[in-house]
């Protein structure tokens, strides 16, 4: 796998974005976040869940990540 990522990226620029690790920090935590409602779900604690704000902060994410990538 590692030998594979390698070739792809030789001869190419790459480019670092500072406000990334932002928006990284929050996919983490939006992650983390559907594994434990998962796991509650899967244990029958959980009934019925509203993703409304998940979709809405993945949404926000997805938003700057596409203006970050426009910008450069």
């Amino acid at each position: 796998m590692s030998d594979y990522v390698t070739a792809c990226c030789l001869g190419k620029q790459i480019i670092v974005i500072d406000e990334q690790k932002e928006l990284l920090r929050q996919l983490k935590g939006i992650g983390s976040n559907l594994n434990r409602l998962t796991v509650l779900a899967n244990m029958g604690k959980v009934q019925i869940i509203s993703l409304d704000n998940a979709a809405r902060e993945l949404a926000e994410v997805n938003a700057a990540l596409r203006t970050l990538a426009e910008g450069r």
